[in-house]
């Protein structure tokens, strides 16, 4: 997520089963998208399993942010988490998939 870059031609990240993104992978991810580095993003499947609050955050963010317009296919995987921290996860995600930059 350094420099000044953009991958405009980017349109797939599949990086999911086995092995879940690490916080900081997601963070760097979700940072990529809020910046609008990544404008053609148009399919997202990713583990976030043990991402913690801060991470979920972080990738709620990206998603409510304007620059997922391009976004049509999500796949959210999350899983090996107490109940009370899988609902404030979901209450996130939740929240950034009402935002209104998904649409269509």
């Amino acid at each position: 997520s350094r420099g000044p870059g953009s991958l405009p031609a980017f349109r797939f990240l599949r990086c999911a089963d086995p092995f879940p993104l690490p916080t900081q992978s997601v963070q760097s991810l979700s940072t990529l998208v809020s910046a609008g580095r990544v404008p053609s993003l148009s399919e997202l499947r990713v583990d976030l399993s043990g991402i913690g609050q801060e991470g979920m955050q972080a990738f709620a963010t990206a998603l409510g942010s304007s620059h997922v317009s391009a976004l049509r296919r999500l796949d959210v995987v999350f899983g090996g988490i107490a109940p009370e921290s899988a609902a404030v996860q979901v209450g996130m995600l939740s929240g950034a998939l009402s935002s209104g930059h998904l649409r269509r």
